[in-house]
């Protein structure tokens, strides 16, 4: 899942990968977050803060 900024526009969505692919902003901090769905819930694994911004490591939600 990615939730991330919709190409053009002001606008933020929870997309699945194709959708992402197609009408998303990319991967990255202030574009889109991608997340892996495990047994504990959802890992973000792409998009992260950079290290000075003071986020770090696994994240669940």
């Amino acid at each position: 899942m990615v939730d991330g900024k919709v190409r053009n526009s002001h606008v933020w969505a929870n997309m699945c990968s194709d959708c992402a692919f197609f009408c998303g902003d990319g991967i990255g901090w202030g574009m889109g977050q991608l997340y892996l769905k495990d047994e504990k819930g959802r890992l973000l694994v792409g998009g992260f803060a950079d290290e000075k911004e003071g986020e770090s490591g696994d994240s669940y939600f």
